[in-house]
């Protein structure tokens, strides 16, 4: 393969992952508002952590819905995912997360999220609101009340990502867009 159709390919693959993740989003958001710099973090955010799968991204941007349905400033939610991301590539985190399936590897990133907005944010979505937007199809809020305390043990309580680690993932998150 050339240099040149490698670089066609990786277009044409980047081209098509948008291309889906963008009619999910679009189904997910059923006509409500939506923005398009959101869901561009959104999207990065899912790359980022190598999500893929259909109703994997489904819950994914629903969560977001449901950060933006909560009127939380745009800057502060590509902070949240920055900051969630962060915590996620984590060495320990990267490890333990990398021996999962797509589904379990996304319901450790929800939590992650949601630690992440209770960092993030003055006023959060109680936890029982996640669980009835996002985790119940997945678990019972008992389960996913325990889940939630072992990543928190996990991460030794610790939810904060220092400014030197975070810009460079909010650089990633909120690139430009390439023609």
């Amino acid at each position: 393969m050339t240099p040149r159709s490698a670089v066609e390919s990786v277009e044409s693959e980047a081209e098509t992952s948008w291309g889906k993740f963008s009619s999910i989003h679009d189904s997910v958001f059923q006509g409500k508002e939506s923005d398009a710099r959101v869901a561009l973090v959104t999207y990065r955010f899912c790359v980022g952590l190598e999500l893929d799968e259909t109703n994997v991204l489904r819950v994914i941007i629903l969560c977001m819905r449901m950060m933006m349905a909560c009127n939380y400033d745009k800057a502060d939610l590509d902070v949240l995912f920055a900051t969630a991301l962060a915590n996620l590539r984590t060495p320990w985190t990267s490890k333990l997360t990398a021996r999962m399936g797509q589904q379990e590897r996304m319901l450790v990133t929800l939590l992650h999220i949601y630690c992440a907005h209770s960092m993030v944010f003055d006023e959060f979505v109680p936890l029982s609101v996640w669980h009835e937007w996002l985790f119940q199809s997945f678990c019972s809020r008992k389960t996913m009340n325990v889940a939630l305390k072992k990543v928190c043990m996990l991460s030794n309580w610790r939810f904060m990502v220092q400014p030197e680690t975070l810009e460079p993932i909010l650089e990633e998150l909120r690139g430009e867009i390439r023609d």
